[in-house]
C-alpha cells in the first residue's frame, strides 16, 4: 500500500511503497525510480545545491524506473545540464504532449520543471517566456489569473521537427567491441532483440563497404533510428558512436556486461544502462526488445 513521504531528491510529497528489499517512489517531479532501503540516505542529508537538486531530477525524469541503487552519489552530483536549447525544445516537446488537441489551452503541471531540468517554477517561466517570443506558444492570462499555455503553429512545427529525426527508419546502428567474446552476444542478444522490436540492425563491420570505415559508421548513424551502444571493453569508438548519436538527437539505448559496468565512465552510468550477464542472453534480449518498443513505440519491418 502506498503511502506519502518526501522524494529524497526534490523533497515533493511522492507515493512511497516498498518491497522485500526495494523502495518504490513515484514523485509528481521527479517520476518513477527505485532504491535500495538506506542507499541514499547520504543524499537525502547531504548539502545539494538547487541545480544539483535539478540536474538529478531531470536526469530520473529522463531514465524512468531507474534503480537509484546502482548509481554512486558522487556520479549523481556530477550530473550536468543539458543545453539550453535543448531544454526550451523539451518543455515545448511536453506541452504539446499535454495539449488534447491543437489550439487546446494547457495548464501548467509540476512535471514541467524536471521535463526542463528547471530549479524552480520561476526558471520554467523563464523558458515560457522565451518560447512565447520566439511565437512557439501563446500565455492566457483569464479572469481567473491563472495562467494557460497553447501552442502556436511554430511550436508545432518545431515538434514535429523533433519526432521527425529519422522516424521512417527501419535501421538501428549497433556500437560495440568487435570481439570474437562478443559474437554471441551480438548475434543472440542484441541483434535478435532489434530485431524483435520491428527494426533492422546494423552493425558496420558487417556491411560491405568501399569507403573509410569512420565516414561508413558517421553514414550510417545518420540514417538510423536509433543507436545501441554496448560499452563492455571499454572501447572509444563506443564512446565516441554513442555521443555522436546523442549530438544528432537520436534515441541511445546503453548496454553493457554486469562485470565492466563499474568501469564506465561516470558520464555514461548516468543514463538507464542494462546490464546483461553472458548466462541469461534471453533474458538480455527481451529487457533490450521492451525498451525499444516502450521508448520508441513498434518498428515498421514486418516479421
Amino acid at each position: 500500500m502506498a503511502v506519502t513521504m518526501d522524494c529524497v531528491i526534490c523533497s515533493s510529497p511522492a507515493k512511497w511503497s516498498t518491497g522485500e528489499t526495494l523502495d518504490y517512489f513515484d514523485c509528481p517531479r521527479c517520476g518513477k525510480y527505485v532504491k535500495e532501503g538506506q542507499s541514499l540516505i547520504d543524499l537525502s542529508l547531504k548539502a545539494l545545491s538547487d541545480r544539483e537538486r535539478a540536474n538529478i531530477s531531470g536526469w530520473l525524469r529522463d531514465n524512468q524506473g531507474v534503480n537509484l541503487s546502482s548509481m554512486k552519489v558522487d556520479d549523481l552530483v556530477a550530473i550536468r545540464s543539458p543545453r539550453y536549447i535543448e531544454r526550451v525544445d523539451s518543455l515545448l516537446y511536453k506541452i504539446g504532449k499535454d495539449s488534447e488537441y491543437v489550439g487546446s489551452e494547457v495548464r501548467f503541471n509540476q512535471d514541467w520543471i524536471s521535463t526542463a531540468w528547471c530549479v524552480d517554477g520561476n526558471e520554467v517561466r523563464s523558458l515560457l517566456m522565451f518560447l512565447k517570443e520566439t511565437d512557439k506558444i501563446l500565455i492566457n492570462l483569464p479572469l481567473s489569473h491563472s495562467e494557460s499555455f497553447v501552442v502556436r503553429p511554430k511550436g508545432w512545427m518545431r515538434i514535429d521537427e523533433l519526432e521527425r529525426i529519422n522516424s521512417d527508419s527501419e535501421q538501428a546502428f549497433i556500437a560495440m567491441w568487435f570481439n570474437e567474446n562478443m559474437s554471441e552476444v551480438y548475434a543472440e542478444a542484441i541483434a535478435k532483440a532489434i530485431d524483435d522490436a520491428g527494426y533492422r540492425p546494423l552493425r558496420v563491420d558487417k556491411k560491405e563497404h568501399s569507403g573509410k570505415i569512420d565516414d561508413e559508421i558517421v553514414a550510417e548513424i545518420r540514417k538510423s533510428r536509433f543507436v545501441v551502444a554496448d560499452f563492455t571493453g571499454q572501447r572509444g569508438g563506443v564512446y565516441f558512436e554513442a555521443g555522436f548519436a546523442k549530438g544528432l538527437g537520436l534515441e541511445v539505448f546503453w548496454t553493457c556486461r554486469d562485470d565492466h559496468f563499474k568501469e564506465l565512465h561516470f558520464d555514461i552510468r548516468q543514463y538507464n544502462c542494462i546490464q546483461w550477464n553472458i548466462n541469461d542472453l534471453h533474458g538480455f534480449r527481451n529487457q533490450l526488445h521492451y525498451r525499444i518498443e516502450s521508448v520508441l513505440g513498434r518498428g515498421p519491418v514486418k516479421k
